[in-house]
């Protein structure tokens, strides 16, 4: 059985302080911005397939 590894509490150190909501704001905004490419590329690489584009 693999051992669970656990995440070391330092690496959230950016989460706390006067800054904190801008550090924490901005791994969010990141991953809404890469749904929405995945979902564009999704409907590209659809809309090709369907229109016979290659």
């Amino acid at each position: 059985m693999m051992a669970i590894r656990r995440v070391p509490p330092e690496m959230f150190r950016f989460a706390i302080g006067d800054n904190a909501e801008s550090y924490v704001a901005i791994p969010h905004e990141f991953g809404e911005a890469n749904e929405r490419l995945e979902m564009a590329l999704l409907q590209t690489v659809f809309c090709c397939r369907h229109s016979g584009s290659t």
